[in-house]
């Protein structure tokens, strides 16, 4: 396992840091898009006005449904908007790059799909099983 505590020559912190804060915007204008639904009632909210009188069960399971999984994409928005600061810090302190695991360097092909990536190829694969 190698140990790798000096910044990585080969990557440019300037281009991975436009990339990290071009997710970073995306994510938080895709969490502000969410809000801005859940506020204006979005599909959920159109079920409830389809009637004048109470609500049906299956609209009510229904309307639960839309915000169970509008709750759920924003809390994986949230952890990914969490991963990107991380990222962000990593370029500041000069550990851009290392997985989290062994130590190793991420490979930077990895790191251009996915700047924010925690860990190499093999940990990621081992973490997930």
């Amino acid at each position: 396992m190698a140990v790798a505590t000096a910044t990585r020559s080969e990557l440019d912190p300037k281009k991975f840091r436009r990339l990290l804060e071009g997710e970073q915007n995306r994510l938080q204008d895709e969490l502000r898009r969410l809000a801005d639904q859940d506020r204006t009632g979005g599909a959920s909210g159109e079920l409830s006005e389809l009637a004048d009188y109470d609500q049906h069960p299956a609209d009510q399971g229904t309307e639960l449904f839309f915000r169970e999984q509008d709750q759920a994409i924003a809390d994986s928005l949230r952890a990914e908007l969490g991963q990107v600061g991380s990222a962000l810090q990593k370029i500041e302190s000069g550990q851009y790059g290392i997985c989290e695991r062994c130590e190793d360097e991420i490979p930077k092909a990895r790191l251009e799909v996915m700047p924010f990536a925690r860990y190499c190829i093999r940990c990621a694969a081992e973490v997930a099983m």
